[in-house]
């Protein structure tokens, strides 16, 4: 079957695919020579903004594309062909399809039917180039496309055909409902699916949407738990270890070190050493004062550590005078052990 009014010479005249000819009429002035075959620019000519400048030689330069189609249910397959030869779109019984494959089948039939090369040129035309991207303005003036630019433009029609296909189910499921004329939408004129299969395949079509986000609610369940078991045993674990010691009477020694070694404890610990005190809870992981909001300056803790040293002052100080010169002995000492 044929869609044209013209009678195609042998060499395009196929019966196993749909053949399209996709003419172009260049007449963009390149700022290179072309020698891609479709996009063919190897006339030079002056022009007043280009000191050197390359178009087409030809009115016309074409390319024909030939497109086939082919179902499949695993090792069975139905033979390349072109898409007449499928309609009307039923099954192919050969292919032994199961009910649910059958109403798939039947979803995508139509959907394929609407994305045939020809349905894409008529609506979008030129403006289906990615030659387009490239052009200057309006004035028509473009870098050099490469050689082959041709392969890479089949290749975007395609990939325009596949995504058109992919929306089609999505609109076949659920259509937006386009305004036709005034008082006139596209839904009056929707038949809705009445096949309890045809029904299951739209309700189970998922999409990606910017409106929602997709998460793993198993996934988030597990890390929050986790990390409130692992929180949980961080704050507990000691005091429970601390509970059985208690209860045993073993490994007393080894918790007293843990407490003391704590930043707080040694706080306190360094504190008492300069007369500042009492303290409670010195067993527990934050010592407290036993006097409610008692201050100290660091002066007087310093003083009274002063007047400790003089009550201990040995009866001889080492000869430079005191501390200063016990400090001045150990670095002369340090000194004369690293020279040796």
């Amino acid at each position: 079957m044929s869609e044209s009014a013209f009678t195609p010479i042998p060499e395009l005249s196929r019966t196993d695919a749909d053949v399209s000819i996709l003419l172009l009429n260049n007449l963009v002035t390149y700022t290179g020579k072309v020698a891609d075959p479709w996009f063919e620019a190897t006339l030079q000519i002056s022009r007043n903004v280009l000191a050197e400048a390359w178009v087409s030689n030809s009115t016309l330069t074409g390319i024909g594309c030939t497109e086939q189609y082919q179902f499949c249910n695993f090792d069975r397959c139905t033979p390349l062909n072109g898409l007449y030869s499928f309609y009307p779109f039923t099954a192919p019984p050969d292919l032994g399809l199961n009910p649910m494959q059958q109403a798939t089948h039947r979803v995508l039939g139509p959907n394929i039917g609407a994305i045939r090369m020809s349905n894409y040129l008529s609506f979008l035309k030129n403006e289906i180039l990615l030659a387009n991207t490239l052009t200057y303005g309006p004035i028509g003036i473009s870098t050099p496309v490469p050689d082959t630019q041709w392969q890479t433009e089949m290749e975007n029609i395609y990939n325009i055909t596949m995504a058109g296909l992919q929306q089609n189910v999505v609109d076949h499921a659920s259509a937006p409902n386009i305004q036709i004329r005034p008082g006139v939408e596209l839904h009056s004129f929707i038949n809705p699916e009445t096949d309890p299969l045809d029904l299951h395949i739209c309700a189970s079509e998922k999409i990606r949407s910017s409106a929602y986000s997709s998460f793993n609610m198993f996934g988030l369940c597990f890390l929050v738990l986790t990390c409130a078991l692992i929180i949980v045993v961080n704050l507990s674990l000691p005091n429970f270890v601390h509970w059985i010691q208690r209860r045993s009477h073993n490994g007393l020694v080894p918790r007293l070190a843990w407490i003391e070694d704590d930043v707080l404890q040694l706080q306190r610990i360094a504190l008492e050493g300069r007369g500042i005190g009492p303290w409670e809870k010195k067993w527990e992981g934050v010592p407290v004062t036993a006097e409610l909001g008692k201050t100290w300056r660091r002066d007087t803790g310093f003083a009274e550590w002063a007047q400790l040293n003089q009550v201990f002052k040995p009866s001889a100080e080492p000869e430079g005078g005191g501390e200063r010169g016990e400090l001045e002995g150990m670095k002369s000492q340090a000194r004369v052990e690293q020279v040796s």
